[in-house]
């Protein structure tokens, strides 16, 4: 499977907003619960995106099998740096990986079921280890034309 998301303009309410703006434009470690910044997003630079204000919104994913790769591949119109695709796996693992009301219910209940996840690693760790089979595609940024 491989999976892909949308890009969408940087919504006006956000552009309006400078503090809001910001925080977009710094794509944020989400696992740092007290700053986390926008979860769902993930800002493109102008540099990057090749004009304007751009986002990736994890919201909008899809996914497609494995035998297209090679003709998404083909069609794949930016490239991000080594450091912003590590910042977009890890930003891209922890939206995907948030727990629901009822999981936490259960981790409430039964604090050994995290405790085997969290022994011994970092969340980096477990956001690496979430991201790649969901994100061939996205890990480079791809926009299909």
């Amino acid at each position: 499977m491989i999976a892909v998301a949308r890009l969408v303009p940087v919504k006006s309410s956000i552009i309006k907003d400078s503090d809001k703006l910001a925080s977009l434009r710094a794509n944020k470690d989400p696992r740092y619960q007290n700053d986390s910044g926008f979860l769902d997003y993930f800002y493109l630079s102008p540099a990057v995106s090749g004009g304007g204000e751009w986002v990736v919104d994890f919201s909008q994913i899809a996914s497609f099998p494995g035998t297209e790769y090679q003709y998404l591949l083909r069609r794949k119109l930016l490239q991000l740096s080594d450091r912003e695709r590590v910042k977009f796996k890890i930003k891209l693992a922890v939206y995907l990986g948030r727990l629901t009301d009822e999981e936490q219910f259960v981790i409430s209940q039964f604090p050994s079921l995290m405790a085997q996840f969290t022994d011994h690693t970092s969340w980096l760790k477990q956001a690496t280890f979430w991201s790649p089979p969901v994100c061939r595609a996205l890990s480079f940024g791809a926009r299909l034309a």
